[in-house]
């Protein structure tokens, strides 16, 4: 399938695509999401907001993460503590590898302006890498950033549902990311996304390999959830 295809199919996410759930059911024994569980409860139901209207209430907000999905104010949980050990060496891991070998920066819960066509959402992925070639339109960034990550990595939480995680990797590979990470600290697994929209399940005695995204880079799969 290709992220043309994604782009289509991000109208119907609530009912994920047959190949991704059964990749998932057959790899980590999750069950299929109903519909109702797919995605958070937005704050609030009433007109659409644009990236430029929530940026201030996004800074404002003290106590809890928010994004925008749909123009509407989605709150994040707040993580639990194996949540925030994965996120946290994920982290590590990864700014030790830039720093050596100087392919780019990553930054965690950075807020990003995904387009496809008409529709924009704004996300705060819990790490996020761009490339040496993008540093400096980034940099010149105020507020969300609208520069299009090269890699994005999402720690799945209790309450996530695969069929909201399917949502958010549809969004992330149709806005141009070349690479989605969903790390698992439940069934200690990775679930790697290509552009192509095949996803790859490692275990724990697996390599995760940062491709051409990230040249180079390599990590056995359970040192991230050590």
């Amino acid at each position: 399938m290709s992220v043309a295809s994604g782009v289509e199919g991000l109208s119907s996410v609530r009912s994920p695509t047959k190949s991704a759930t059964n990749l998932t059911r057959q790899k980590t024994g999750a069950q299929q999401p109903e519909a109702s569980e797919l995605l958070p409860e937005p704050v609030f139901t009433g007109r659409k907001l644009t990236p430029e209207e929530f940026l201030p209430i996004a800074t404002r907000s003290e106590t809890r993460k928010l994004e925008l999905v749909g123009g509407k104010i989605v709150p994040m949980s707040p993580v639990s503590v194996t949540h925030g050990l994965v996120q946290m060496e994920l982290a590590v891991l990864l700014g030790s590898f830039l720093r050596e070998h100087q392919l780019g920066r990553a930054a965690t819960e950075v807020g990003i302006v995904l387009n496809f066509g008409d529709t924009q959402v704004v996300r705060g992925p819990d790490l996020a890498f761009w490339s040496q070639e993008k540093l400096a339109q980034l940099e010149t960034d105020q507020g969300f950033t609208r520069v299009v990550p090269d890699l994005v990595v999402e720690v799945v939480s209790p309450h996530d549902s695969w069929g909201y995680l399917l949502q958010k990797v549809l969004e992330y590979l149709a806005a141009g990311v070349r690479l989605v990470w969903i790390a698992d600290p439940e069934t200690r697994s990775v679930t790697v996304w290509r552009p192509n929209l095949q996803g790859a399940i490692l275990r724990a005695d697996d390599t995760l390999q940062g491709e051409d995204v990230l040249t180079g880079f390599s990590s056995p799969v359970a040192r991230i959830f050590a």
